[in-house]
């Protein structure tokens, strides 16, 4: 459907803009360009961030509320396990378009706050050779290849993408291999395409560290390792088929898989207590030996392994005959994703050294029950359908009107396998139907107003209904020990503007798209994960109504010589309910650890404004240079959702790039991130500061930082300039 007939807002960035920026990773290349898109570097790795859209993220982070869905060809890659998207798996030079829809009704599970479409490229839309290879900050190597050719019917491309870079904070290095593959077939309309997708990460995952630590060394970091390794395969099965001039038939199958290994080094919440063995934070003895002699700080390594696997399909009805003589088109579908996972987890006791590295590991998992912390065994299975309708009638030629609905089926059992969490195995269903309705109507030939109303739903996730208890909290999502009831998140969406594009030849040659738009989606029982009073542990609550509304715009030009754009968001993400969440690192907090949240309390993480233009110039056929500007207003930190405390500052980043054509088939270009070289944060959470102190003495461990600040942030990278070499045949 053309843009100026959909009626809710839709971005779009392009292969030839992707390229444009010589971007790694389609999230900072989304984040750079297109209104209403962020990332937060929560991990410390630019390669494994949440993009977040209108409030909502798709985060890699497992344990974070995802509020959007993301589609690869068709497939849902939001995994089974706690419906986190992967970015690094995703091989970034073979997706041809991108896509962000914000009120469909038509999209599954957690389509919250809009949709993410990647749609990739193949041997009929790429064709020819090319190499990219690049040197530069941090050690920084990484080397790119893609190849597509056209054969008769048949249609051939490939891709790999790899990539090492040493990091910019201690134990940070990151290393990358992924692939991308797809052999189609096309012949009288018909179209059908075997694709496999497959990725391995090695991720130095730094994590947050106190501002007073960072203060004295950007480098730092607060306690490792802090290692993740990612295997992601899949295999899918397109197909299209014109079944007559009006009726297409849109099919897909898949199978995926995605495995896990997660290393986390921490301050342990047991401690020395005078006697052979380890107490609680209670109080209470254990049966853990004391292997720091009382004298040193008391380390932990929480490890977890995921592994999960899934299958699906999706047949998909498009039929564009005219009604009464009218333009219309008629889809309908039905999905099905089912999903296995076996989730396991242990921690280890060892000693924390003044370098907060845990060593001395002891090889015995830590298994106190009576102090929620046991090696987890668990097995979960998911099973999600949906049926879906949308119709889009032109009432008349400038007014189209759609309606549409989703229902969505979620099925989600939990099976203990460590017989010493019973509390586990459970059964949970969730239904609901997504009805959505709007309307385009054209001004002029080049000016549309739009306007519609939509709801989407997510069901808790197999990780959260497995750690919803406050009285028995999980090492998020190390642990899992208890399952008592979440309630699905509901949403609705209005949202209405304008947009249009028309040649401004008249003044200056070229071409202008413009958007602008207001927003507003209420959330009901939205799911937050909060901190407990055990240090390290937390928890999943419902925490009732929340609001995200604002107003987005965007301008671009597109001339021979010039590309440019220019975009603003204005986002204003707030409680609208009173709620009491647990936040025991907040000074505000209440002698059991809560806080009191009141409507109008803004939403931790979400920046207020964003701005950002950026431009591109020939300055001859063969010269080209450009660069980015980025500005992202303060946001308060996690664990200050009352917002007492001073917010994390906003930023303004710069970034530089540079082309020459030396021949037809050779480019050289340069690149410039963070030009200026600022320090900022766009990740920060509240710690416990006294983690360091030593409960029998009141000091701190030797060779310890004593810390008043609560505050941590994950720094973002410094100053990075690359030189590449690009060539295509």
């Amino acid at each position: 459907m053309e843009r100026s007939k959909v009626p809710y807002n839709v971005e779009t960035l392009s292969r030839e803009e992707f390229e444009q920026t010589h971007q790694n990773e389609i999230t900072e290349a989304l984040a750079r360009r297109l209104p209403g898109i962020s990332t937060n570097d929560v991990i410390g790795s630019p390669l494994v961030q949440e993009l977040d859209y209108r409030g909502f993220v798709a985060s890699p982070i497992p344990g974070t509320p995802q509020g959007l869905a993301v589609y690869q060809n068709g497939v849902r890659i939001n995994e089974a396990w706690g419906d986190g998207v992967n970015w690094d798996a995703i091989p970034s030079i073979a997706i041809d378009r991108t896509t962000i829809e914000s009120g469909n009704p038509i999209f599954g599970l957690n389509a919250l706050g809009g949709a993410v479409i990647l749609d990739m490229k193949n041997g009929f839309t790429y064709q020819g050779t090319m190499f990219d290879g690049r040197f530069g900050s941090r050690m920084r190597r990484q080397a790119e290849f893609e190849y597509g050719k056209t054969l008769d019917n048949w249609g051939l491309y490939f891709a790999a993408e790899s990539l090492h870079d040493n990091g910019y904070r201690y134990f940070g290095g990151t290393h990358v291999n992924r692939g991308y593959a797809d052999l189609g077939y096309r012949a009288e309309g018909n179209e059908l395409h075997l694709a496999f997708t497959g990725g391995r990460t090695n991720l130095g995952v730094a994590g947050t560290t106190p501002e007073e630590l960072v203060d004295l060394n950007p480098s730092a970091v607060f306690t490792t390792p802090q290692t993740t390794q990612n295997t992601v395969g899949m295999v899918q099965l397109n197909g299209k088929f014109d079944v007559t001039n009006t009726l297409t038939v849109n099919t897909v199958g898949y199978l995926r898989s995605f495995d896990q290994a997660h290393v986390d080094g921490n301050i342990s919440n047991f401690v020395s207590c005078g006697g052979a063995t380890l107490c609680d934070g209670n109080g209470n003895a254990t049966s853990i030996p004391d292997v720091t002699g009382g004298t040193q700080l008391v380390g932990e390594d929480d490890d977890n392994w995921t592994r999960s696997r899934s299958v699906g399909a999706t047949v998909q009805l498009t039929d564009t005959d005219k009604i009464i003589g009218h333009d219309n088109k008629f889809t309908f579908g039905v999905s099905y994703d089912h999903g296995w996972t076996n989730f396991k987890g242990s921690s280890y006791i060892g000693i924390l050294g003044p370098n907060y590295v845990v060593t001395n590991l002891q090889p015995t998992p830590i298994n106190e029950p009576a102090s929620d912390v046991s090696p987890t065994n668990l097995n979960a299975q998911n099973g999600y359908l949906g049926v879906y309708v949308l119709d889009a009638f032109d009432v008349t030629r400038e007014l189209t009107v759609t309606v549409g609905a989703r229902y969505n089926n979620a099925q989600i059992d939990l099976a203990d396998q460590s017989g010493q969490s019973p509390s586990l195995t459970s059964t949970n269903n969730f239904q609901h139907i997504n009805p959505g309705a709007g309307a385009t109507y054209k001004i002029t030939p080049n000016v549309s107003a739009y306007a519609s109303w939509s709801e989407a739903n997510r069901t808790p996730t197999p990780l959260e209904l497995g750690c919803a208890n406050p009285n028995q909290p999980c090492m998020i999502d190390n642990f899992l020990v208890s399952d008592p009831p979440l309630k699905q998140v509901i949403s609705q969406t209005v949202e209405a503007g304008f947009k249009g594009n028309f040649d401004v030849a008249e003044v200056v040659p070229g071409r202008l798209e413009w958007s602008a738009g207001i927003f507003r989606t209420m959330s009901d029982n939205d799911i937050l994960s909060v901190p407990s009073q055990v240090t390290g542990f937390g928890f999943f609550q419902n925490a009732g109504t929340t609001r995200r509304q604002g107003v987005e715009t965007s301008l671009n030009y597109r001339a021979e010589k010039w590309n440019a754009y220019i975009n603003y968001t204005y986002l204003d993400a707030t409680f609208r309910t009173p709620v009491s969440l647990s936040s025991p690192n907040n000074p505000f907090a209440d002698a059991n650890g809560n806080i009191q949240v009141m409507p109008g309390d803004s939403l931790p993480g979400v920046p207020r404004n964003r701005l950002k233009f950026g431009v591109d110039y020939s300055i001859t056929p063969e010269w080209k240079v450009g660069g980015d500007f980025v500005y992202e207003s303060s946001r308060y930190f996690f664990g200050d959702q009352i917002n007492a405390l001073s917010p994390l500052p906003g930023y303004e980043t710069v970034n530089l790039r540079s082309s020459y054509q030396v021949t037809k088939n050779v480019q050289v270009y340069g690149l410039v991130e963070n030009a200026f070289n600022q320090r900022y944060a766009t990740y920060g959470a509240l710690f416990e500061s006294d983690s360091t102190i030593n409960p029998n003495t009141g000091v701190a461990f030797p060779g310890f930082s004593t810390f008043t600040n609560p505050k941590a942030v994950t720094v973002a990278p410094p100053i990075g300039v690359y030189i590449g070499l690009k060539a295509t045949l």
